[in-house]
């Protein structure tokens, strides 16, 4: 789309997993009710309702969610950034920048780029790029022992084994 700013509102059922990808627009995206979890190379998140992530361009990450998702996501043109992290991070929704997202949402993608909707985009903008990135994250093991509880747990949630199991398979105290 040929706007700096696009807003956008999916629905998913729930179970979604939407596999990893990356955009080449910035994206903040967050749930009104539903909690969602996103993983990158760096880290994973669980984001409840009212929170954000904050995802630059170019990050390859997943979006999943055990129950329906009605996922909101602002794109912005990785020049309107600001000072935003290049790396993901959970940011916090004050109430003026939910009304925002909310009406931006009603306004046609292909807005003038001259008119008030432009406007109110770019003040959307100037208010997302002076939101503090809050310090949420579980961090990915990249190697070792914890890498290997990461992925087995990672491809079976319900792994029954708890600390004296995964001890002794992989011969630790």
């Amino acid at each position: 789309i040929p706007r700096r700013v696009v807003a956008r509102v999916h629905v998913y059922p729930e179970g979604n997993d939407q596999g990893a990808h990356s955009h080449q627009r910035a994206q903040l995206a967050g749930a009104d009710r539903a909690t969602f979890t996103v993983t990158t190379p760096r880290a994973t998140w669980v984001v409840p309702a009212g929170w954000a992530i904050w995802i630059p361009s170019m990050v390859d990450h997943t979006i999943s969610s055990a129950e329906q998702l009605s996922l909101f996501s602002i794109y912005l043109d990785p020049e309107d950034t600001g000072d935003l992290p290049h790396h993901a991070c959970i940011v916090t929704i004050p109430q003026l920048l939910e009304k925002m997202i909310l009406h931006a949402n009603t306004i046609p993608e292909l807005y003038e780029v001259k008119g008030p909707d432009a406007r109110f985009m770019q003040v959307l903008v100037d208010q997302i790029v002076e939101l503090p990135p809050a310090p949420i994250a579980v961090v990915v093991p990249q190697t070792g022992n914890l890498r290997r509880i990461y992925d087995a747990l990672s491809q079976d949630p319900l792994d029954p084994r708890g600390l004296e199991d995964w001890a002794l398979e992989l011969s630790v105290s």
